[in-house]
């Protein structure tokens, strides 16, 4: 009679478990980058946040997506992303890319162990070529 009730809570903490674990397969829903895509976003990434930290807003806004630049002008891409010059690419960078989309976190997540903080930014393919859309996913712990 005990092997039920055992069995029971067995289940109930393996279902939670994956339930848990589901919540953070959202992002390895996403595909593994490829070699190519990984040093593709990665070297447009540097060269943007290079340009931010050197307030060189034009070659910044290069980087950014043809419809991000048809939408905001230079002068407000600038004075939107002016502060955000700190944001560098740590070792162990989280990536995703599922298609001609991708997300890029900056920080190393310690593998899972440490809760997101800052901000996740994505990515759109046009043309063999990788884009900042503008748009971000802000993280806080």
């Amino acid at each position: 009679m005990r092997a039920r009730p055992l069995r029971w809570l067995t289940g109930v903490v393996l279902a939670s478990a994956l339930l848990a674990g589901c919540d953070g397969a959202g992002v390895w829903l996403w595909e593994r980058p490829s070699r190519e895509e990984r040093q593709a976003i990665e070297s447009r990434y540097t060269r943007w946040q290079t340009a931010l930290d050197e307030e060189r807003f034009a070659d910044a806004y290069a980087v950014m997506s043809p419809r991000y630049r048809a939408a905001h002008p230079l002068a407000e891409f600038a004075d939107e992303f002016k502060d955000l010059s700190w944001v560098r690419l740590k070792p162990g960078y989280i990536l995703r890319v599922h298609g001609s989309d991708a997300r890029l976190y900056p920080f190393d997540d310690n593998g899972w162990f440490e809760i997101w903080n800052g901000p996740d930014y994505e990515w759109e393919e046009i043309g063999g070529e990788w884009y900042l859309t503008g748009d971000m996913q802000w993280y806080t712990d």
